[in-house]
């Protein structure tokens, strides 16, 4: 006979309570990823490439 286990208490945080490095070059990193993205589909309009930089 096979019995299932409920599945244990999972806590996933949001934070670890650090902060998130900031800087120049991952600016420049995430404006390149977006633009080379938006080449990519710049013939789709079902297609919205977006980034956040937490301002």
């Amino acid at each position: 006979m096979r019995t299932t286990l409920p599945p244990p208490d999972l806590e996933y945080p949001e934070t670890d309570g650090q902060p998130m490095a900031n800087n120049t070059i991952q600016a420049e990193v995430m404006m390149t990823l977006k633009e080379n993205l938006e080449a990519m589909f710049r013939h789709r309009d079902d297609v919205f490439i977006a980034i956040d930089l937490f301002w």
